[in-house]
């Protein structure tokens, strides 16, 4: 027979269980578009080609 501990330590279990389901997208899932452009990326990048990276940067340099 589960006594309270038990009963908390589910309770904490399926808690943590629901936050990581419902967790933000990884980086991969989220940059869709270059930071810098909006064009298309290669899965998993923040920018298009390293152009774009350099010229964002140099951009954001003052920041």
């Amino acid at each position: 027979m589960a006594d309270i501990a038990d009963d908390a330590n589910d309770l904490a279990q399926l808690e943590i269980q629901s936050i990581l389901r419902n967790r933000m997208p990884t980086k991969s899932a989220y940059y869709k578009l270059c930071r810098f452009c909006k064009e298309p990326t290669p899965d998993g990048h923040a920018f298009c080609d390293e152009d774009c990276r350099d010229d964002f940067e140099k951009r954001n340099k003052g920041a």
